[in-house]
C-alpha cells in the first residue's frame, strides 16, 4: 500500500480491495464508487472489511473483480487460498486418521 502524511493523517492512494473493483470511479482520489457514491468507507477502503460480503450502506453493490488478476490479487489479500490451503490439509489428515 502507497501512504502519504497529510494533516499528520496517514492517507492511502491505492486501497488494496478497491483498486481491483469494477465498480470504483476515479474522482481525482480514487475514493468512490457505485456502491459509496459519496465516498468509500475507511474500513472497506483499507481492505480491513471484506466487501465481497455486504458491507452497511452498499446500495447492494458488492465487490466485482476485474478480470481474473483482480479476484486473484482480492483472493491472496483475504488469505483465500491460505485458508483453502490448510483446509485441504486437515482434510488428508483426517483422512490418514480414518484408515
Amino acid at each position: 500500500m502507497t501512504s502519504i502524511r497529510l494533516d499528520c493523517r496517514p492517507k492511502t492512494y491505492f486501497g488494496p480491495v478497491c483498486t481491483w473493483c469494477k465498480h470504483l470511479r476515479d474522482d481525482g482520489f480514487g475514493r468512490i464508487c457505485d456502491a459509496y457514491p459519496d465516498g468509500i468507507p475507511s474500513e472497506v477502503w483499507e481492505g480491513e472489511a471484506d466487501h465481497r460480503n455486504s458491507y452497511p450502506g452498499d446500495q447492494g453493490v458488492r465487490f466485482e473483480p476485474v478480470g481474473q488478476r483482480g479476484a486473484d490479487e482480492v483472493a491472496r489479500w483475504f488469505g483465500d487460498g491460505e485458508q483453502a490451503a490448510a483446509a485441504d490439509d486437515r482434510t488428508e489428515v483426517a483422512r490418514r486418521h480414518s484408515r
